[in-house]
């Protein structure tokens, strides 16, 4: 790298951390970044770098599905002034709700362990910036507070504290949304119970579905700051990232924007910045869940009873082609996740696609978690 540090812009957007980076002098490409995950290409990707995937495996995320991929190799990675050379990668075929950003270029992939083990780190969610530094001979000397960090396999781990209770959580700049409350830490502390009084709702990741149960945490302790009234989503899963028998969890954006973040896995610390301007992400305030699957609209997963989409009479099934009298094709799945949090007794106005039938409805948004309970 030219000088002592780069520092390079990041999109922040509905969770997504989003960075560009050249490959092999073409470009720039923008990935998803990840401390969960490796070094990936989309199979669109490497044919537009003329790279031909080799070999065959198999590879799982969150969900209890999984995913082919096969293997690449490319001369160097180039994010700013900074590169790394003669860098393999696996190819994989990432779901479409995962690389669409609607009118702006897919993601090309994810970029993970093999930047975060070559370089320090310094990620700034506010400023939208990524400083990296060599690792080698870093010493870091800001404000924040230490964290002693392991690692499971290629995810860094902290401890915390969730409504009292204490366990092993992973950090994962690729978690877009809440912390998740892993299936047998939520049973062993009872917080399954506690979460389950809350939404029940389906998550997507690179290994498929997983069933989730939403509310909020009284409490969280992270880093020696005590966050009140955080979101969390216990997973039920008996497979997959989620049904970990040793992580109590995984700690996502709606925590890890809340921070300045110095990852330094040479020496085996995170340092957490509180960062005072943070504001949360209200949940959604329609009832609604809906992926863009495709290109031209929105299809409807989930309708939870009871919500603005329940009673406005939407059904899971149904596709959404336009929001607001914009069509769903100019839109991205980022574009529906803000509309979807406007403020309590906005109107939201949806053109339905139902088999042959075609009409409109509207939703008024209202709160559906009350974030002033206390357990």
């Amino acid at each position: 790298m030219d000088g002592s540090r780069v520092t390079v812009p990041i999109s922040f957007d509905a969770g997504k951390l989003v960075i560009e980076a050249k490959i092999d002098g073409k470009g720039p490409f923008p990935f998803l970044l990840d401390t969960g995950g490796h070094a990936i290409l989309t199979p669109d990707a490497a044919r537009t770098l003329d790279l031909v995937p080799t070999g065959s495996g198999v590879t799982h995320g969150s969900g209890s599905g999984s995913l082919s991929e096969q293997y690449t190799r490319v001369e160097r990675i180039s994010i700013g002034s900074a590169e790394i050379k003669d860098q393999s990668f696996v190819v994989i075929p990432l779901q479409y709700t995962i690389i669409e950003r609607g009118k702006e270029a897919p993601l090309a992939g994810i970029l993970g362990l093999e930047i975060f083990e070559r370089f320090a780190l310094s990620l700034d969610y506010h400023a939208k910036t990524l400083r990296l530094r060599p690792s080698q001979g870093f010493h870091y000397d800001g404000p924040g507070t230490k964290v002693p960090t392991r690692f499971s396999d290629d995810i860094p781990e902290i401890e915390a504290v969730a409504d009292g209770a204490h366990g092993v959580f992973a950090i994962d700049s690729g978690n877009s949304g809440s912390l998740v409350i892993h299936a047998k830490f939520g049973n062993r502390s009872g917080l399954a119970e506690q979460l389950s009084r809350g939404l029940s709702l389906t998550s997507f990741g690179a290994g498929g579905e997983s069933q989730n149960w939403i509310n909020y945490l009284d409490r969280f302790e992270i880093a020696g700051t005590s966050l009140r009234h955080v979101l969390a989503r216990y997973a039920n899963d008996n497979k997959g990232a989620f049904s970990s028998r040793t992580e109590a969890g995984n700690i996502g954006s709606d925590i890890l924007a809340r921070f300045r973040i110095v990852f330094d896995y040479a020496g085996g610390a995170l340092y957490f910045e509180p960062d005072p301007s943070f504001q949360p992400t209200p949940y959604s305030r329609t009832g609604l869940q809906a992926l863009k699957s495709d290109p031209e609209a929105f299809h409807v997963l989930t309708i939870l009873p009871k919500t603005p989409a329940a009673e406005a009479g939407l059904m899971p099934g149904d596709v959404i082609t336009a929001v607001d009298d914009i069509s769903a094709a100019d839109m991205s799945g980022s574009d529906l996740f803000y509309k979807m949090r406007q403020s309590p007794g906005t109107s939201l106005k949806l053109s339905v696609r139902r088999g042959s039938e075609v009409f409109s409805k509207t939703l008024v948004l209202r709160e559906l978690l009350d974030r002033s309970n206390d357990y």
